[in-house]
């Protein structure tokens, strides 16, 4: 058997193309798959590729954000969710542009990012996130699993003192880390400017936060508690409308089923977890000790009680989980 010497660039017409043509080949492309498999035909296209637009790339991760950028699509939005922000905040009118977009949900965020925000990512990035979700979503969705979901049921003797906070939700552990994940990121600066400033900007706004959390983190109770009179109200005792909820829009504009999911009572239950707030007491522990604060070694007794305390309380239930 010979090998052939001949060059793929000899043989191939697609690489006899003039560069100019074929940067233009990954806006053509249907998903970041075909990307993959473009740049790695040859190692002119593979350089060329380092050219392609963060927007163009986000473009094709959307077009396969159900197959690998699970769960869909606030694995992407929280991929943008800074930049997202940062866009939102520049003026009066991107403001209003981003709270209408919440009412689309996750997908109407999405949409935003890949339209006026003009949100992208590059390889790098899109690399940090797989090592990202080995490394951190993995360990936190289980962690939320343990607090909330499916692990968390099959406690021993759960009804009967198997956990300390028995409910009846129907959570999802993937979901729910992303809509925390997000929801800190499009808000979270927010909490310094304020301290600093005294103000907010309109895209944070108490009213367009109420709508993100409405629609992005739908929930059925939020229909309910609207349905049944429940508002919150104003400094002047007005109705604010905050818990007015538009149910034709996406999360709403079907019955309760299986498919839906209790976001946000979930959400409020998982915050209020024993097992969750220990697990993040630990780790801003760590964090004051890798900053050089000092501000755990202030807090090591207090801490220490705490967990001793705990501990107590734990042995004391049958079955309690560990």
């Amino acid at each position: 058997m010979t090998i052939s010497t001949i060059s793929p660039a000899q043989t191939s017409p697609l690489l006899r193309l003039p560069t100019e043509l074929l940067l233009l080949l990954p806006i053509h492309l249907h998903d970041i798959e075909d990307f993959n498999n473009l740049t790695s035909t040859s190692t002119r296209l593979n350089a060329l590729s380092s050219t392609t637009s963060p927007q163009t790339l986000l473009r094709l991760c959307a077009s396969a954000t159900r197959t690998f950028f699970r769960p869909s699509p606030s694995f992407l939005v929280a991929a943008c969710a800074t930049d997202l922000g940062l866009w939102a905040r520049a003026s009066t009118e991107d403001a209003a542009i981003f709270t209408s977009a919440c009412l689309d949900g996750m997908s109407g965020l999405l949409s935003l990012c890949l339209g006026p925000a003009a949100c992208g990512l590059t390889m790098d990035r899109i690399r940090s996130l797989y090592h990202l979700r080995m490394s951190t979503i993995n360990p936190l969705t289980d962690l939320i699993d343990k607090c909330i979901g499916a692990q968390w049921y099959a406690t021993p003797d759960f009804w009967n003192g198997g956990v300390d906070d028995a409910y009846t939700l129907h959570a999802d552990p993937p979901e729910a880390f992303f809509q925390l994940c997000i929801y800190s990121e499009l808000f979270g600066p927010v909490v310094e400017e304020y301290v600093t400033t005294g103000t907010v900007p309109m895209y944070a706004k108490p009213e367009a936060r109420a709508e993100f959390v409405k629609y992005c983190i739908p929930d059925w109770c939020a229909k309910f508690a609207a349905r049944n009179g429940r508002n919150l109200e104003d400094g002047e005792g007005n109705p604010t409308g905050f818990c007015v909820v538009d149910t034709t829009r996406e999360g709403y504009n079907e019955a309760p089923g299986v498919e839906n999911h209790d976001n946000m009572i979930s959400l409020n239950h998982l915050l209020n977890s024993t097992r969750w707030n220990r697990a993040w007491i630990a780790l801003s522990g760590q964090l004051n000790e890798r900053a050089g604060t000092g501000l755990l070694r202030q807090q090591n007794e207090e801490e220490d009680e705490e967990e001793e305390e705990a501990e107590e309380e734990e042995q004391g239930v049958n079955g309690s989980e560990r």
